[in-house]
């Protein structure tokens, strides 16, 4: 159950750094358009797919906020019939950090899942002092070798 609700907290992470990715890409300082959303896009899309594959266990649990960003960027992408644009086009360096944003976090969520995401990590354990089958910790000398057991 703690699994599901914190895939679920990752997705709606994703959702809100879609949103918050989409609504920087005009962003200026003074006259200088500042690529911050190019960043945000690449950080939000390898930590949180790799924050959910460590709290859902599963390739799927990773895909899920890589997706779910996915779709909340093109959706809001999307020219309504009014003629309203979320991701702005205009003069070159625009067109770079729109274009930047889709791409950056696309190919860094992609990377992500190629190389970490469907790689299940293993249940953590405590080392080999819990291991029963290790026999007695600290048996040490001939009697605790296999030639002696035998």
């Amino acid at each position: 159950m703690l699994e599901i609700a914190g895939v679920v907290l990752c997705c709606a992470t994703a959702v809100l750094a879609g949103i918050i990715s989409v609504l920087l890409t005009p962003l200026y300082w003074g006259s200088a358009l500042v690529p911050l959303a190019v960043v945000l896009a690449a950080i939000s899309n390898v930590v949180l797919p790799l924050l959910a594959l460590r709290l859902g266990r599963s390739g799927l649990a990773a895909a899920l906020p890589f997706g779910v960003w996915l779709i909340t960027v093109i959706v809001l992408s999307i020219t309504r019939p009014e003629g309203d644009v979320l991701l702005p086009t205009g003069p070159a360096a625009q067109y770079l950090v729109t274009y930047g944003v889709v791409l950056a976090g696309g190919v860094a969520g992609a990377l992500t899942l190629m190389v970490r995401g469907f790689a299940i990590p293993p249940p953590p354990s405590s080392g080999p002092a819990s291991d029963p089958a290790a026999g007695p910790a600290g048996s040490v000398g001939p009697e605790g070798s296999p030639r002696a057991r035998r």
